[in-house]
């Protein structure tokens, strides 16, 4: 008996620990004759322990046909949902639909066929997480810094508000500056990860933060006559770090990250950028640092997170994912970094098995159908309508005018008869409400799936336009502050519930591993370039049409509405195989049963038991 427990143990330390501990305290206190009545049965009871701690399902071990190896290393709200269903999956990819889904009894599998996952959170992943998130911090704040000190700016600038449309599109210019460099950004951050690795990328992108925030904060002490000039080429440089954030930053955190935990960290990624963004407009509310002395000093913020970083930058651990193919003495340091993050040693078994899943002798190859060397057809009827999905729902995402809210909420509704208070109100409430809609969306995207919830906003969106325009065809009522407030605050409530993180989310799931990066990459390019004609063109359009500025973008939303109810099905549940079959038009079961999409990957010989994971590279992310 003691043999077979040691056995045990010795092969599952983590996992036994609790045991373990309770047997050395259950033997110091027979010493002291205090259980002495219980000594009889005391092996006959360890083994009974030992045994159901054996008879518990290991998912630790990634082995050929778990559900998780079928997820992109990327830190994305609500990607493992698609597979899990709480903290269960199942041990083989087949049966995902039919545990995810299933809502009756007779419905459920086999307890055999179900596994508990016991990843959890260590200290050296908790401290690598909170200093890659920091750059999102400078991110989030710099996407929300233009809205509630916009005033103040633009009187120093020599453009105030309504004094000609020249002045209006010139601060137009200055806001989507930001996106044009994020564009850029989005395009180059592959290269720059790989080359540099993901730490030293990650510290660089929070570097350019602050040599943007300093080219703004130096727009405030320049002549008038440049000043305009300064600021935008520091919003291009800020917009240049915050794209390569986007990419660099959730492709770490889901490398350095177990399979089940990467929507979390997702998550944390997105709560990040939506408090920066609070605190931004919180801070730049006249009140505090929106005045035309202080706006200098604001846009500096920025700075203060990469002295964090710098300060505590050994705990920015380099991803393992990067370091096992590129060597021998590499591979034996991403043993070593990955056994620290997972606080296993680094040659045990666990260990081993994730390892093994990050090096190319283990990848799986493309299929003659699908050459790796390019990654992509655009001959590819499925890439094609992957791509049509992706890009739709990414330029929607944008042009169903959320940025316009975060942007220039204060100008518009101070156009159109909304007091200081009011703007005052909306500008706290509608980023606080960001924020917790960003933990409650990914619950719910467990619960309802990705097509669901992109539905639900589109049409809480376009009731809350509805509001808007009422109350701002409306001014000088008893309820027309109170409509404004409650309409604008929905508004980002409903945009945050789907449309904040689902396009982002599905080139994960409508591309194969070798098609990913160009898929993701033209989705993240569309988004970014109707962010910036939607910054660019809103001005104009809010002097133009006053009350009625948000109607076009209810248009679009009706419109995206049966885009999403004709060409997107569902991906919670089904494995990447079964969502291209459906692209196609044909019915996972058929899918399933007759085999009638072509293979994705051809599989090398391996030894038994070495665990696959499709080719995974730093191109991978541009998911942002």
């Amino acid at each position: 008996i003691l043999a077979q427990a040691t056995r045990f143990l010795d092969k599952n330390v983590s996992r036994a620990l609790p045991l373990m501990l309770a047997d050395i305290k259950k033997r110091s206190l027979f010493s002291s004759g205090v259980f002495e009545r219980d000594k009889k049965d005391y092996g006959q009871r360890l083994l009974r322990d030992v045994r159901k701690v054996a008879s518990m399902p290991e998912i630790s071990l990634l082995t050929e046909g778990s559900p998780l190896l079928d997820l992109p290393p990327l830190a994305l709200p609500g990607l493992p949902t698609r597979v899990m269903s709480g903290r269960q999956t199942v041990r083989n990819i087949d049966d995902v639909e039919r545990f995810v889904s299933s809502t009756h009894l007779s419905d459920k599998l086999a307890e055999d066929k179900i596994c508990e996952i016991d990843e959890a959170y260590t200290a050296p992943l908790v401290k690598a997480a909170v200093l890659a998130v920091l750059p999102a911090l400078q991110y989030g704040f710099n996407n929300g810094d233009m809205n509630t000190a916009a005033e103040a700016m633009r009187e120093s600038l020599g453009i105030p508000p309504g004094s000609s449309a020249g002045a209006d599109q010139t601060w137009g210019l200055c806001v989507s500056a930001f996106c044009l460099g994020a564009l850029l950004g989005c395009s180059m951050s592959a290269s720059l990860a790989d080359n540099l690795g993901r730490r030293r990328a990650v510290i660089a992108c929070s570097c350019l933060f602050v040599i943007g925030s300093l080219i703004q904060t130096l727009a405030g002490y320049v002549p008038i006559v440049v000043a305009a000039g300064v600021l935008i080429f520091g919003r291009v440089v800020s917009g240049l770090a915050s794209g390569s954030t986007t990419v660099i930053v959730p492709m770490y955190l889901g490398e350095v990250s177990p399979a089940s935990l990467r929507g979390t960290f997702g998550t944390g990624f997105q709560l990040t950028c939506g408090t920066a963004m609070l605190f931004a407009q919180v801070l730049g509310l006249p009140s505090f640092m929106g005045t035309e002395d202080l706006w200098p000093v604001y846009l500096s913020l920025p700075i203060c997170p990469f002295i964090v970083l710098v300060a505590f930058k050994s705990w920015l651990l380099e991803s393992p994912r990067w370091l096992a193919p590129r060597g021998r003495q590499e591979r034996d340091e991403a043993s070593q970094i990955l056994g620290k993050l997972r606080s296993r040693r680094p040659n045990s078994d666990e260990v081993r098995s994730e390892l093994a899943t990050m090096c190319p002798a283990n990848r799986p190859v493309a299929s003659s159908a699908e050459p790796a060397k390019k990654g992509f057809r655009l001959q590819d009827r499925t890439f094609r309508l992957g791509l049509l999905v992706c890009m739709t729902c990414s330029m929607a995402q944008q042009f169903s005018g959320i940025n316009n809210a975060f942007n220039y909420s204060s100008t518009f509704l101070q156009a159109n008869g909304i007091g200081e208070g009011t703007i005052t109100i909306i500008a706290v409430l509608m980023n606080v409400g960001n924020v917790g809609i960003t933990i409650t969306a990914a619950l719910l995207m467990d619960r309802l799936g990705r097509r669901a919830l992109m539905l639900i906003s589109s049409l809480g969106m376009i009731f809350a336009i509805g509001g808007l325009t009422l109350a701002l065809a409306s001014p000088g009522q008893v309820w027309t502050s109170p409509l404004a407030v409650a309409t604008v605050v929905f508004f980002v409530a409903s945009f945050g519930v789907g449309f904040g993180p689902v396009p982002w989310l599905l080139p994960a799931e409508f591309f194969t591993m070798e098609a990913c990066a160009s898929g993701a990459s033209f989705s993240a390019g569309a988004n970014w370039l109707a962010n910036l004609i939607v910054a660019q063109t809103f001005p104009t359009l809010s002097s133009t049409l006053k009350a009625y500025c948000f109607v076009p973008y209810a248009v679009v939303l009706i419109a995206f509405v049966f885009f999403l109810m004709l060409r997107v099905p569902e991906t919670k549940g089904k494995s990447l195989k079964q969502i291209l079959s459906e692209l196609e038009g044909v019915p996972s079961d058929a899918a399933k049963e007759e085999n009638v999409t072509r293979p994705l990957t051809k599989h090398v010989p391996k030894p038994a038991k070495v665990p696959v994971q499709p080719p995974t590279d730093a191109a991978n992310a541009q998911i942002y």
